[in-house]
């Protein structure tokens, strides 16, 4: 299958909000509606993998918020906090990339998700508060 008709086939499954963009090596580029705190827009990329798809930021999230501080690492309560709200959301972070795997038939869900994982992460970092992850869920 080329990349352009990988990216018609995962635009079908993905949110109307959405667009795809073919990403060489990279998958299907999906721009989604969700935004940075400084009003960027959330990308995230689709994958085909063992049967379903993997959905990841291949790393933009905490990317964007290096870019936005001088801090290289995260405190200790502001690394429990990424956790809690990937635990929450259902969302892995692994070598600084969020993602999660999902079937066909879950992407649209799994996008939404994802990108809105990606916002909550960066709003936690810049902005962190004593409130719960799971309270900051929209």
């Amino acid at each position: 299958m080329t990349t352009t008709h990988r990216s018609q086939a995962v635009s079908a499954l993905v949110p109307p909000s959405c667009q795809c963009f073919p990403a060489e090596g990279a998958g299907v580029q999906v721009r989604t509606p969700w935004l940075y705190p400084d009003g960027d827009v959330v990308d995230v990329f689709v994958r085909e993998r063992d049967g379903g798809y993997l959905v990841t930021d291949y790393g933009d999230g905490l990317g964007w918020f290096r870019s936005q501080s001088i801090v290289d690492r995260f405190s200790p309560e502001q690394q429990r906090q990424i956790d809690d709200l990937c635990a929450a959301l259902g969302v892995e972070m692994s070598r600084g990339q969020l993602r999660l795997h999902c079937p066909a038939d879950n992407l649209a869900e799994s996008v939404d998700r994802l990108a809105q994982a990606v916002v909550q992460v960066a709003e936690l970092l810049i902005a962190p508060s004593n409130e719960s992850p799971s309270a900051r869920l929209r």
